[in-house]
């Protein structure tokens, strides 16, 4: 109805239960089908292999997700990542902080102490070279209400210090006026 383009993201699950091959296929029919732009994209892809094997699929966009690794580890495997893609024109999204699950029953303090540094989300990015950040700012993967409010000066801070799109992952649960004003900062996608 929008004529908006569209970021159809395929997880590392869905590609264990379906395959690489039948769920990459299965987007790019519906991108044949579609009269708008439509990016296939790898989701919170965890390891080098997963993206290497992506984009030899025809992914059109990668994710490196190394927010579990160590800080140095995440440098280093989404900078070759991002190298490799840039190479083929395919941009890399990365995440640094950690966006956490609801499932682990997680406090309002781990939320906080998990949230992304803006300064080492400016360090992170120069030595990466990754296009856009998934931030940690307050939000929760896989909450079922839509109750979390974002940290908007975090975003403000780290927009200011990267000045490449931020993704904003586990969006379910965060309240939506939270989610426009954070769009009006920095967030250019947001996961659903």
């Amino acid at each position: 109805e929008e004529k908006a383009p569209v970021i159809l993201q395929v997880s590392q699950g869905a590609i264990r239960y379906a395959g690489l091959e039948f769920a990459a296929a299965m987007v790019r029919t519906a991108a044949e089908q579609a009269d708008v732009p439509v990016v296939l994209h790898l989701d919170h892809g965890t390891d080098y292999d997963q993206n290497v094997r992506c984009l030899r699929a025809g992914f059109t966009s990668l994710m490196y997700d190394g927010s579990k690794a160590p800080y140095e580890d995440n440098v280093r495997v989404t900078a070759l990542l991002a190298h490799m893609a840039h190479v083929c024109g395919i941009p890399v999204e990365a995440e640094l902080g950690k966006v956490l699950q609801s499932t682990d029953g997680v406090t309002e303090e781990e939320v906080q102490a998990a949230m992304t540094d803006p300064d080492q989300a400016l360090d992170f990015c120069q030595r990466t070279g990754c296009d856009s950040l998934a931030v940690a700012v307050g939000s929760v993967h896989a909450m079922k209400n839509a109750e979390a409010s974002l940290d908007i000066d975090r975003i403000k801070r780290i927009s200011a210090k990267v000045g490449i799109p931020l993704v904003l992952h586990g969006s379910s649960g965060v309240k939506e006026e939270s989610e426009v004003e954070a769009i009006q900062y920095g967030i250019a996608k947001v996961n659903v």
